[in-house]
């Protein structure tokens, strides 16, 4: 990780989208993709649902203009799983950030859910408590046509997608402070 990536990161914001995918099980198909783009005013996510409204034309649209995508544990998840499913959708001159690298080397290893514990990132409580609630919701949700599942699902996707907007600020702040810190360093041992 670059240790100065927060130069690319400020600059990048304006054309940025924080992006989750929520998968049918585990390391399955995708059922939900979540995009939040920060911007000021009320906050809105693009979520497309397997089935209903995940398509390759949804999803590039829904990327159109977007320079950077911010995710957590994206590089190795949903990034991937993304470029599998969607070949082409997100294009080689979009750069990715993703949070769950940033935390490791700010030596902070740890899931999305605990560092929001950590730097009072909010969420509703019934979200962190339960392990692959995702997955449980899509397959109730599969299997019964449960649209109060769905609706829990896309609520916990907006959570996951929008909560790496306030982390990723957090974040750079914490390498900013780290960078000056050891260029002060580097420059004392220059002496």
């Amino acid at each position: 990780m670059d240790s100065n990536w927060f130069r690319t990161y400020e600059k990048l914001l304006p054309h940025a989208a924080c992006l989750d995918i929520e998968t049918c099980y585990w390391n399955g198909p995708i059922a939900v993709i979540g995009i939040y783009r920060p911007r000021d005013g009320p906050i809105e996510v693009t979520q497309l649902v397997r089935g209903q409204t995940l398509t390759r034309e949804a999803l590039a649209q829904a990327l159109h203009g977007i320079q950077l995508i911010i995710t957590f544990n994206g590089q190795t998840h949903d990034l991937p799983k993304i470029g599998k499913e969607f070949p082409g959708c997100i294009g080689p001159h979009v750069a990715s950030l993703d949070l769950y690298e940033v935390a490791k080397d700010l030596n902070l290893n740890a899931g999305l859910k605990l560092l929001e514990g950590q730097f009072d990132i909010e969420r509703p409580e019934w979200m962190r408590r339960r392990r692959h609630i995702a997955v449980k919701l899509w397959r109730r949700f599969a299997k019964h046509d449960n649209r109060q599942a769905l609706a829990a699902l896309l609520e916990y996707n907006a959570q996951d997608a929008v909560n790496l907007y306030p982390l990723a600020q957090v974040l750079a702040k914490k390498s900013k402070v780290r960078a000056r810190i050891l260029s002060a360093i580097d420059a004392a041992t220059v002496m």
